[in-house]
């Protein structure tokens, strides 16, 4: 039951990763473009 409750958790912790990873990729091609 707890793991159960934790998994929502773990998939938003882990979009949230993916989501900076991606953000951090556009900020450095944005830094390239106006450099």
């Amino acid at each position: 039951m707890r793991a159960f409750a934790l998994h929502p958790l773990i998939d938003s912790v882990s979009a949230a990763r993916e989501l900076f990873a991606d953000y951090r990729h556009a900020h450095r091609e944005l830094g390239a473009l106006f450099s």
